[in-house]
């Protein structure tokens, strides 16, 4: 028999709750409709949130449903359908949950938390710490988060702690950091590179290879980042040096201070020997111990390098500049990466592509221009700039065979087929005499063609003429000397 339960919260949204043929279909009003199966639910708790309500939790594999605003005259009801359809029995919980809460700060050797009147208003494990970071009067915890997992997650507690309490901020978080690193199996781990230089964020930082999780060990903070939540590793050497950046992306970013990272990006020399603990007699470079490590107790393998783009000078990088940084592009066969002011752009969440700075007036002593790359649901361009003219074709070529859409095609193409034929000295005055040259007759083609058809418009059955003959005529001929020094070269090649 069908139960349904209307009115309910989940996820800050009004929902619906229907039990019926061994399911439960939770149905929000905007969003996806969540579907559990029969013995898909681990566990299940409920509490009274006040008098009339009561919340509804579940453990479903690896996700958690918080579902509150149950009726209290309808929990007999519901706990039969959870009995009798999905053979889940939910036991209370004496637990309550809000936005904001009021109450006495606790500590023990496995969680720490607020309680109310005896309560558990939150409570933390502290193995599911990624770091914790604090300011005059309060402390910021970030929850590790699980990449695979889709959906909402805990993100991170800002706990305010008053001037005037019995503990202070300071004393407060060194006890969270000293069970936070006991709870982390931090002390037993596989590998460590210590004094490794990060560009983002910047410093030196040891990696700690964990069971489950990078510790990255920072002289002022530390953080945890599970294995899971790491999506890409990339290698990229840097052109006319011996360096390399490792770029680490993740799926959901830490925050260090007040910002958030995407990326983790490390600047390693091809001199340096890692400096590796609990592995004797080690002698591997730096990235190629990162890289290894990940490989080995991560089981996160690098991307390899086929099919990415290739400069003039065959190499993966193009130098040019971004947000006013000098910064390498990156091309790899689903990605943009800008590094190591770092950005990832997968191909897939890309609009458009656009080559700008190639027209006549900007082209004219000019050897650069600028690709402005378009994400989709953005208006606000990413901008690389002063790419030289020497790797244009080479992207034209490449974006057409990765199949990204240029919103200024012609243009380009125009562009292109003049600077692949124009390599002499004075190049740069030829072809913006050139560019300058096509763009007058495509104007003049446009002139003409507007007033073509506002006479058609106005005379539709008028006979031309003499007098307007020999004026078409004239025009015909100067349209022709016009157009003649376009098609020059090709004809002199």
């Amino acid at each position: 028999m069908s139960q349904k339960f209307e009115n309910v919260i989940m996820n800050s949204q009004k929902s619906r709750v229907e039990i019926d043929g061994g399911k439960m279909v939770i149905t929000p009003d905007k969003g996806k409709t969540v579907t559990i199966e029969k013995g898909e639910i681990d566990h299940a708790d409920w509490s009274q949130i006040s008098r009339d309500f009561y919340c509804l939790y579940l453990m479903v594999g690896e996700r958690f449903y918080s579902i509150s605003k149950f009726q209290i005259g309808d929990k007999s009801k519901l706990f039969a359908a959870l009995k009798n359809q999905l053979d889940v029995e939910a036991n209370e919980e004496d637990l309550s949950i809000s936005g904001l809460n009021e109450g006495v700060f606790f500590h023990d050797k496995h969680t720490f938390g607020i309680k109310d009147d005896g309560k558990p208003v939150i409570k933390v494990p502290y193995k599911t710490i990624s770091n914790v970071q604090s300011s005059k009067n309060d402390f910021f915890v970030q929850i590790l988060q699980e990449g695979r997992i889709e959906g909402h997650q805990l993100e991170n507690v800002r706990i305010f702690v008053p001037q005037n309490g019995a503990e202070k901020v300071q004393d407060i978080v060194a006890n969270i950091r000293g069970y936070m690193k006991q709870h982390t199996a931090s002390e037993n781990y596989f590998a460590q590179i210590n004094d490794l230089t990060l560009k983002q964020p910047s410093g030196n930082a040891d990696f700690r290879y964990c069971e489950d999780n990078l510790f990255i060990q920072f002289q002022e903070v530390n953080f945890q980042i599970k294995y899971s939540n790491i999506r890409l590793i990339h290698r990229f050497s840097i052109p006319d040096s011996k360096n390399e950046y490792v770029l680490i992306t993740l799926s959901h970013p830490f925050r260090r201070g007040r910002t958030d990272y995407d990326n983790i990006v490390v600047q390693t020399s091809d001199d340096e020997v890692a400096k590796i603990l609990n592995i004797p007699d080690s002698t591997m470079k730096e990235s190629e111990a990162i890289v290894k490590f990940f490989e080995q107790y991560a089981n996160k393998k690098e991307v390899e390098h086929d099919n990415f783009f290739l400069s003039s000078d065959g190499t993966n990088a193009i130098f040019g500049s971004w947000k006013g940084n000098q910064n390498y592009l990156f091309i790899t066969n689903s990605h943009f990466v800008i590094l190591p002011k770092s950005k990832v752009i997968p191909f897939d969440a890309v609009r458009h592509v656009e080559f700008t700075r190639i027209d006549a007036d900007t082209m004219r002593n000019n050897k650069f221009f600028d690709l402005a790359i378009t994400e989709t649901g953005s208006n606000k361009p990413i901008d690389f700039m002063n790419i030289p003219h020497k790797e244009f074709v080479l992207l034209l070529n490449f974006f057409k065979k990765a199949g990204l859409t240029i919103h200024n095609y012609n243009l380009a193409e125009d562009f292109a087929t003049i600077i692949s034929r124009d390599r002499g000295e004075g190049r740069g005055s030829r072809l913006a005499a050139d560019i300058k040259i096509r763009e007058e007759a495509k104007e003049m083609n446009k002139i003409s063609d507007s007033d073509e058809e506002e006479d058609e418009d106005f005379n539709p059955d008028k006979k031309e003429s003499s007098s307007d003959n020999e004026e078409e005529e004239v025009a015909a001929e100067k349209s022709d000397d016009d157009e003649a020094p376009a098609e020059e070269p090709a004809e002199s090649e």
